[in-house]
């Protein structure tokens, strides 16, 4: 039970931190992969709308269409 059972131990708790890491890399990819998929639609309808005739229109688009493509590349990172 002494330095070996502390070993076994210490690998085991490794390989638990291990696995809960990985678990996480994987959640954090499909959150991404998921945001992404929001963020598409919202970007190819201001994309659209910021050549709207109506300036009002346009400028918001464009403001939109910032902020989506800001959230974006935040997800990249």
């Amino acid at each position: 039970a002494g330095l070996l059972g502390a070993l076994v131990r210490g690998r085991s708790s490794a390989t638990a931190l291990t696995r809960e890491r990985d678990a996480l890399v994987a959640e954090r990819r499909r959150l991404v992969h998921d945001l992404r998929g929001h963020l598409s639609p919202m970007m190819m309808v201001s994309e659209r709308l910021a050549t709207h005739t109506d300036p009002s229109v346009a400028r918001l688009a464009t403001l939109m269409l910032d902020r989506v493509e800001r959230a974006s590349a935040s997800l990249r990172r």
